[in-house]
């Protein structure tokens, strides 16, 4: 029994995986080299992406009423990143949902009989190769079936499209095993070969719900102060500016120096304003410091500048003895506009206060 045991197990973790219609691999928009698809080229309009995105984690958020985990990933090689969501740690086999932008929408992506992809909270896809898998397993009385599914994204609809299924069924009182690709029996060196082609491919990722952002309260979230995942390493999104870091700090301000608004929590409209001053220095101000509650700071007050952030350490209250009580900032540059984090105690527990958006640059 012992040896059936880690038969079993051996198999599960080579061949395990799902099930859905298959398509026909013929399909003129397909190229089944890597997985690759022909990529229909969008116009890319960052900022209004990551408006759709937001929308669609306010609504999961809704769906489930917990916290649930988001991140964004590049599954083709076009200029979209995709969606993901994870709603919980604990479903089993909830798997994850992906969304895309098609025609200025935010579009599931899903199979004729599957929402989400993966299972028991993690989902393996290979970065930019326009391949994911979906996975899973029926436990009989005699027998273990495993199935794993390979897909790709039509970039006009959507739509994920299978390319290739692979199946094995090991039974228990003889170990003996049968392999099918796409329905049909194989004998077990043509299904090595066949699913050798998905060994091989690099790129592979797999997501847990803790490897993204784990948020609870869609006003405390913004999409676009997010990091895409890639496996180990992770980056920010990319910006139209080069990543701010202390080395070009003075010549990024000079950059976005300008006007700014944003609307304020009575829904009146605010401002933001970066000014330079006759010293050099730039003042950063918004326009709720008149009530108290705002930044009416002095770029000698950012502590530090890393990852198209700005870290401001603002002191509010300064005493006559030096002393002073401190609030924290963080200004997220992105595009033309910058999103605003406070916390009265530190940089790690900022919230998300505000987006504000170019009304004028000084230059």
């Amino acid at each position: 029994m012992k040896k059936k045991i880690l038969l079993f197990l051996f198999l599960s973790t080579l061949f395990i995986s799902c099930g859905s219609e298959i398509k026909n691999n013929s399909n003129p928009e397909l190229i089944n080299n890597g997985c690759k698809t022909e990529v229909m080229q969008q116009s890319v309009n960052t900022k209004f992406i990551y408006e759709v995105y937001n929308d669609t984690v306010g609504q999961y958020l809704d769906k489930y009423g917990h916290e649930i985990s988001v991140g964004l990933i590049s599954i083709n090689d076009d200029d979209i990143e995709e969606l993901i969501i994870i709603p919980e740690r604990d479903v089993e086999n909830e798997g994850a949902y992906i969304f895309t932008i098609i025609d200025n929408e935010a579009v599931p992506v899903i199979a004729p009989d599957e929402q989400s992809f993966g299972g028991n909270g993690g989902f393996t896809y290979y970065d930019k190769k326009n391949c994911f898998m979906h996975s899973f397993e029926i436990m009989g009385d005699e027998d273990v079936t495993s199935t794993e599914c390979y897909y790709s994204i039509n970039n006009k609809t959507g739509e994920a499209i299978m390319l290739d299924e692979f199946t094995t069924t090991c039974e228990f009182e003889t170990e003996r095993y049968s392999y099918y690709h796409n329905g049909e029996s194989v004998t077990e060196d043509d299904y090595t070969g066949l699913y050798q082609h998905y060994i091989s491919l690099d790129g592979e990722q797999t997501i847990t719900y803790d490897d993204l952002t784990i948020i609870k309260d869609i006003n405390e979230f913004n999409i676009s102060n997010m990091r895409e995942f890639k496996g180990d390493d992770s980056k920010t999104v990319e910006t139209n500016h080069n990543q701010i870091t202390q080395d070009n700090l003075e010549s990024t301000l000079a950059a976005i120096e300008g006007t700014y608004i944003f609307k304020e929590s009575d829904g009146t409209e605010g401002w933001l304003q970066i000014n330079k001053n006759e010293d050099g220095s730039y003042d950063l101000n918004d326009s709720v410091a008149a009530d108290g509650t705002g930044i009416y700071a002095n770029s000698s007050n950012i502590e530090r500048a890393d990852d198209n952030r700005l870290f401001i350490k603002y002191p509010k209250t300064v005493y006559d003895d030096g002393d002073a009580v401190f609030e924290f900032y963080i200004w997220q540059i992105q595009d033309d506009e910058i999103q605003v984090y406070y916390s009265p105690n530190s940089f790690d527990d900022t919230n998300y206060l505000y987006t504000a958006t170019v009304e004028e640059l000084s230059k």
